[in-house]
């Protein structure tokens, strides 16, 4: 995966007034991530306007401390982001909301610390949604998380989601689980992570989209955070394989061999032609028998019914039965049959 702009956004720990990133090079104040790349310190007139008629601001202050927050150098209110039309337009997936759900159950954890959707203090990035970051006015980066080739439901769904396991242990065991699985490609359909590997003071991170670690802010060490390709927020197998891989389970994913509709038709086609001949038998001076075309398709029929036992006995290795094959092949000694 290629192209994808560093992660900036800034989670607030309550009772954290001022976070800063700290890394191998000390720390550093969130604004110094984040100036190099966006426009965060800059708002469209018309929302500033729309901030001044709800009583916000524009000023490098920071509100009140919450589960999420965005970059720390602007900040809208809470009357603001409430009245954003685009913001009301914005959906969690049921896909998504389930992965939630269903770690929190799972490990013990209130709801609350399973987070998607942001809160006013998210103005850019993969919590909110790509209609959000192109037309609202209250978006600080146009660019950061955005897509191409969205249909119309993608354009509004959430693809942020944030964990906080409660705990260093915990914290350090999924991250460790879920960045192993980015780098060997487990996870395509994420676009980065970010989380603390070794329990240190460097918040540790995988761009999947250029192939290349990535880091955030300091609010990663007690919490990790995943932008998933907007595409697949309703993808119900991806969130089952992040919750497997999260709690170090099994990764079981069904290996069907399910018949697209055309090739549905083409068998039809070919076993409705076969029909009429099944039954038809040729005379000899030792009597009847069966047609030459009668004696190979029951020869067929009897190839494929032993290769579905055999793939019934080797589940672990399924073999995969190409329909498309063995239409053809039906059709071909129809065809033979009728000369």
């Amino acid at each position: 995966m290629r192209g994808a702009r560093r992660h900036v956004g800034r989670a607030v720990r309550p009772g954290v007034a001022e976070p800063v990133r700290v890394g191998r090079a000390g720390p550093r104040r969130v604004e110094e991530i984040i100036d190099h790349q966006t426009t965060n310190r800059q708002v469209d007139p018309l929302g500033r306007a729309l901030l001044a008629a709800a009583g916000g601001c524009h000023t490098l202050t920071r509100g009140p401390a919450g589960t999420c927050s965005g970059s720390g150098a602007f900040m809208a209110t809470q009357a603001a982001f409430n009245a954003d039309p685009w913001v009301r337009r914005e959906i969690v997936t049921a896909e998504l909301d389930w992965l939630g759900d269903e770690l929190c159950r799972r490990t013990g954890r209130p709801r609350a610390a399973a987070g998607t959707k942001g809160d006013y203090l998210h103005l850019r990035g993969a919590h909110r949604s790509q209609e959000f970051i192109e037309k609202s006015p209250l978006c600080t980066n146009r660019t950061y998380t955005k897509q191409t080739g969205l249909t119309a439901d993608q354009l509004r769904h959430i693809a942020g989601f944030d964990f906080t396991p409660g705990d260093t242990e915990s914290m350090i065991a999924q991250s460790k689980r879920l960045l192993t699985a980015m780098k060997a490609g487990q996870l395509e359909e994420v676009r980065e992570i970010y989380c603390n590997v070794d329990g240190d003071k460097v918040v540790d991170g995988w761009d999947n989209v250029r192939n290349v670690a990535a880091t955030s802010d300091s609010s990663h060490l007690w919490h990790w955070h995943l932008s998933l390709d907007r595409r697949h927020c309703a993808d119900r197998k991806l969130m089952e394989r992040i919750l497997a891989i999260a709690l170090g389970e099994p990764i079981i994913e069904e290996e069907t061999d399910m018949m697209t509709p055309a090739q549905d038709g083409a068998l039809s086609v070919a076993w409705q032609a076969t029909d009429a001949l099944l039954d038809m038998q040729e005379t000899t001076d030792g009597g009847t028998r069966e047609m030459k075309f009668v004696r190979e398709f029951n020869q067929l029929r009897r190839d494929v019914t032993a290769l579905l036992k055999l793939q019934a006995a080797e589940a672990a290795k399924p073999t995969p039965i190409d329909y498309d094959k063995l239409a053809e092949a039906l059709l071909r000694k129809v065809a033979a049959a009728s000369r």
